[in-house]
């Protein structure tokens, strides 16, 4: 059942043994596996069914902090570009030439290992504990089978190149549809879940006697005030909204709850898109000998495969988990006339780039000042730097053609764009705080402090370097690297997986939430989602918040007894 809540009279308590906020892929993968149980389910959402432009107005921030972080032109994105307020969450920005789409791909047994090289990994369970729970997302997700290995999809024509220092993990293609469409449709019909639209979240209240939650402050989106009442409360709203609620339930715990080490929105991360170069094939190569490392479709799925650094690799030289993508381009792509006016590229850190960015804010905010003459000289001075940026910032990062699917992709293509697809290290300065400014319903706007640091530049740098010498060994052909004065040559600072700001570790001191994803010092609140994650690797998240949230809903059901 779906309600709208601004019909609902102000004041309402609302009622259940478990209340989920948020109706993402998490939100409604903990809802659908709790239903058909005796427990009373509410979902809220601060969005409707459809797009609405008050509801995603919430998601405004403020500007990042800072104006230029190396090797990035631009910081970390603005949060209303991050997620969707709707039902089905960002599942609804999945898109490839139009159509709904997503990849799915399970994490690397080595991303849930500490690893002396990367500071702050290691999560506190296994690959192997999630891997049935990575199974029954298959379902879920409505893909193919639970085969991520590529030789269990190597046919005589179709297979994997040989290299010593990488791998290949096959990536599984699906639409947003189960948790849209399906969703709406299933859940409108479970008479244990009750779907509230236009309800949004901002403060959790702590019984400090039972260290538990006893009431949600919700509001409507006209600004009604309701409360929500419930035996367990889970935050299923994404890694910024997730720290965010916590932050602001500061009543009862000053720095917000399960705050009391300073860990909530720390540890930001992201996954980056680094454009390696341009890959010209081998004398007597075509693109049909790629045609594994394409876009296949097998039934109702898709599947991809992606050459990835190998564990061995990734051990012996200290580096970070990276992917990379083959890109069909036609062969006269070869000719990049902004590589060719700059081979070098620019250096990221300029003084005209900070001086348009400080005359660009003045400009928005309507606040010239005595420095608007400096700042438009110094841009005039260097307006070779703000050019190369600029085309750079607005050159579009694309996937490429329906390759191999496409008869005529021999005839079109031969040659590629090559992109990596890097892990970011958990960094204890990069994260999200409340900011000075407000929201329409007077609560504080998220604020993003954020950097790559020189481990992540030197890790890149030197993947790059191998991924060229390993393709020239297995004959593939010469990819020709592209870097800005030494830098990695940033595609995307984001690719909208914010992760990690409510991280998993069993001490108190090193992490917010537990194995359970409960929070600590709180004996019914629990988080879904990405905000959990340790380390993100190169794997698109949503496959392992699906695989979570199953995981979690079992444990909701395990401890909780129907009333």
């Amino acid at each position: 059942m779906f309600i709208d809540a601004r019909n609902l009279e102000p004041e309402t308590i609302l009622e259940a043994d478990v209340c989920i906020v948020g109706a993402g892929p998490a939100g409604i993968t903990l809802a659908q596996e709790l239903m058909g149980s005796s427990l009373k389910v509410c979902l809220l959402e601060s969005g409707g069914i459809d797009a609405c432009g008050s509801a995603q107005a919430l998601n405004q921030s403020m500007e990042a902090v800072g104006d230029q972080i190396p090797p990035c032109p631009t910081g970390y994105p603005a949060g209303d570009g991050l997620r969707l307020r709707r039902f089905g969450g960002t599942s609804h920005k999945w898109l490839r030439d139009n159509l709904p789409e997503v990849r799915y791909v399970p994490l690397e047994e080595i991303d849930f290992e500490p690893r002396d090289w990367v500071s702050g990994s290691g999560w506190p369970i296994r690959r192997s504990d999630l891997d049935p729970f990575y199974e029954r997302a298959q379902k879920i997700c409505q893909i193919g089978p639970y085969a991520y290995e590529p030789e269990q999809w190597e046919t005589e024509d179709l297979h994997q190149f040989a290299s010593d220092q990488l791998d290949t993990r096959m990536f599984q293609l699906g639409v947003n549809k189960p948790f849209t469409q399906d969703a709406y449709e299933v859940l409108q019909k479970a008479p244990n879940v009750t779907t509230y639209l236009y309800a949004s979240v901002y403060e959790l209240a702590l019984d400090q006697t039972t260290h538990k939650i006893h009431r949600a402050k919700v509001l409507t989106l006209d600004g009604q005030p309701l409360w929500m009442q419930a035996r367990h409360f889970i935050l299923a709203c994404g890694a910024l909204e997730n720290a965010r609620i916590l932050l602001m339930s500061n009543q009862v715990q000053p720095k917000g709850l399960g705050n009391q080490h300073d860990l909530v929105g720390r540890y930001l991360m992201d996954h980056q898109v680094v454009r390696l170069g341009h890959l010209s094939l081998a004398p007597g190569k075509t693109i049909r000998d790629m045609d594994f490392y394409g876009i296949r479709r097998l039934g109702h799925f898709e599947l991809q495969g992606k050459p990835i650094l190998s564990r061995k690799t990734m051990e012996q030289e200290k580096l970070l988990n990276m992917a990379i993508l083959f890109s069909p381009r036609p062969a006269r792509a070869k000719f990049n006339p902004l590589r060719m006016l700059f081979p070098q590229g620019k250096r990221y850190v300029s003084q005209a780039i900070s001086s348009g960015i400080q005359l660009s804010r003045s400009l928005k905010h309507r606040q010239l000042s005595s420095k608007t003459l400096k700042y438009l000289k110094e841009v005039f001075s260097g307006l070779d730097d703000i050019i190369y940026f600029q085309v750079r910032k607005f050159s579009p990062f694309e996937i490429g053609g329906k390759w191999p699917q496409d008869p005529d992709s021999g005839k079109k293509y031969g040659a590629f764009a090559v992109y990596g697809f890097t892990e970011q290290p958990p960094d204890f300065h990069n994260r999200v705080v409340l900011g000075s400014e407000q929201d329409r319903f007077g609560y504080p706007k998220l604020q993003v402090h954020w950097q790559w640091t020189e481990e992540t530049r030197h890790s890149i740098v030197r993947a790059q370097t191998i991924f060229a010498e390993e393709l020239v060994k297995a004959g593939i052909g010469t990819l020709k690297l592209e870097l800005d004065k030494g830098d990695p040559q940033l595609a995307k600072s984001s690719v909208h997986h914010p992760m990690g700001t409510t991280r998993m570790h069993e001490q108190p001191d090193q992490g917010v939430v537990d194995a359970n994803c409960q929070v600590h010092g709180i004996h019914n609140l629990f988080i879904a989602g990405s905000s959990v994650f340790p380390t993100g690797g190169f794997a698109n998240s949503t496959f392992t918040i699906i695989a979570l949230s199953i995981r979690l809903a079992d444990h909701i059901k395990a401890v909780t007894r129907p009333t």
